[in-house]
């Protein structure tokens, strides 16, 4: 199911963070953020913007940080 498959996109993420493996995690992250979205899974969008909110500020990459920091405002 939906569920799960958010589920496995997000340790899939963790996993590649804590190998420093950034853009393989974000890439993960993002397939959870959009699957949250399309099915409405509030919670865990919530908790994989965070992740995305971490990673792009790792990578630096800020016009992407801003909008995941402004989505984060309005959940």
């Amino acid at each position: 199911d939906v569920d799960s498959m958010v589920r496995a996109e997000e340790w899939r993420g963790r996993s590649q963070e804590q190998q420093g493996a950034w853009e393989k995690a974000t890439a993960s992250w993002q397939v959870a953020v959009h699957l949250s979205r399309k099915v409405g899974l509030t919670p865990y969008l919530k908790q994989n913007l965070q992740h995305l909110e971490r990673a792009y500020l790792r990578q630096q990459m800020y016009a992407e940080l801003a909008q995941v920091r402004q989505e984060l405002s309005h959940l």
